[in-house]
């Protein structure tokens, strides 16, 4: 069952039993979030300098990957910012905990650090398809941040008293908690409080509805036949990769001052019928540029094939996904269980809760099968790269692609 335990500080700690592995997974839950922020993408500004802190300790490229650790994550909500990593052992926890509250309590925070993030998180926001006002707006409030505000955001908002720790794991409890509590009373207490506004709350534009002067395109590839073998559907997911690195690339091709492209979207309607359909919506005026682009891209695709270079990279984003599976099942399990406990505020769980949370870890756990994803992923390493463009004369030709303009118009390039 999960317990419930008081840490030093007051710290809350969640704690319940790793029933899949070995590993500990440990998530800390700051609340705040973008709910307390000065400006626009200030907490998620503090979230990139304190998750790539590493690289300021250690000098060693981290990638914005928390700790240098791939199987880690950092995010920030409207309501709390949360860190999350796995370990294997007491002294590799103390390793990661005593690096973070430095970086809460000591880290130094230059003008280059603060620009770099900028740069990122407007990046992230274009890639996230957010809306172009939104984004002029946090392009003002960037030019109002000053290194001041991300010390006065840690020091109000990324605190015990803010605090609360989940963590799934079979680790000697008695040696967790201590480790943690060890933790928890080095984390600044005597933030400015009064800086912040307690009512000012960011706003997150989410709305993604068609703007007026937009028009959808929609590119079709439909195959000629179902796919027939395993590695067939293997060859489909790597062109799906393939189709998703061009929905991104297009929208680099055209970035400028004021957005051409803002929303793409990739589906399938699975192996059966093996259609992959690309949507890129764009300003009006446009279009032609767009679909010429896109035009060139499959012209290419079905003419020359890819590069034995492209299809190593494709296949290797696959292989990295499926061994980051065994990862993010328990950290599903872990968020799951975050969310439903914040939805109880402060009071404790009780037993109809925890029994269904603990249902839905079996649940996940069930069907999960790490034997079949190793499997898997030796399956996709054994992909020859001349093999790929035999699947698309098999199944696909150029003449299968449709363009069609807001899903009534076909039209001919």
């Amino acid at each position: 069952m999960i317990q419930d335990v008081r840490l030093k500080n007051n710290v809350k700690l969640l704690v319940g039993k790793n029933i899949i592995n070995s590993c500990t997974y440990i998530t800390l839950v700051f609340v705040g979030g973008n709910s307390v922020q000065k400006y626009l993408e200030l907490a998620h500004l503090c979230e990139h300098i304190v998750s790539t802190f590493d690289y300021k300790i250690h000098g060693k490229k981290s990638s914005n990957r928390y700790m240098g650790d791939k199987k880690a994550d950092a995010r920030v909500d409207s309501d709390y910012m949360m860190f999350s990593f796995c370990i294997n052992s007491v002294e590799e926890l103390k390793e990661k905990l005593n690096i973070l509250s430095h970086c809460l309590n000591d880290v130094v925070i230059n003008d280059d650090d603060l620009q770099k993030e900028e740069i990122t998180i407007l990046d992230e926001l274009v890639q996230a398809d957010m809306l172009d006002e939104y984004i002029e707006r946090v392009k003002k409030d960037f030019k109002k941040i000053t290194i001041k505000d991300i010390y006065e955001y840690i020091q109000n908002n990324l605190t015990a008293d803010n605090l609360k720790i989940f963590a799934l794991s079979n680790m000697d409890k008695k040696q967790l908690i201590e480790t943690l509590n060890e933790f928890t009373v080095k984390l600044n207490l005597t933030g400015h409080k009064n800086a912040v506004d307690p009512n000012f709350r960011g706003i997150w534009y989410s709305d993604k509805k068609k703007e007026q002067g937009h028009t959808e395109i929609k590119l079709s590839l439909k195959a000629k036949k179902c796919l027939q073998t395993k590695n067939d559907k293997y060859m489909f997911d790597l062109l799906l990769l393939y189709a998703n690195n061009f929905r991104y690339g297009i929208k680099r091709a055209l970035r400028q001052e004021n957005r051409l492209v803002y929303r793409t979207d990739i589906s399938t309607n699975g192996f059966e019928t093996a259609d992959l359909i690309l949507k890129i919506s764009c300003k009006d005026e446009n279009v032609e540029q767009v679909t010429a682009l896109s035009k060139q891209y499959f012209d290419n695709l079905f003419k020359q094939g890819i590069s034995e270079q492209e299809f190593d990279f494709i296949k290797q984003i696959k292989q990295d996904f499926l061994r980051a599976r065994p990862f993010h099942i328990p950290q599903y399990m872990i968020r799951e269980f975050i969310l439903e406990y914040t939805k109880t505020h402060n009071q404790n769980l009780d037993e109809t809760m925890q029994k269904q949370l603990l249902e839905k870890n079996q649940e996940v756990v069930k069907n999960f099968d790490k034997e079949r994803i190793e499997e898997t992923i030796k399956d996709i390493e054994t992909l020859k790269y001349e093999d790929f463009n035999r699947f698309l004369s098999k199944y696909f030709e150029n003449i299968d692609i449709k363009f069609e303009l807001n899903n009534k118009t076909e039209i001919n390039v």
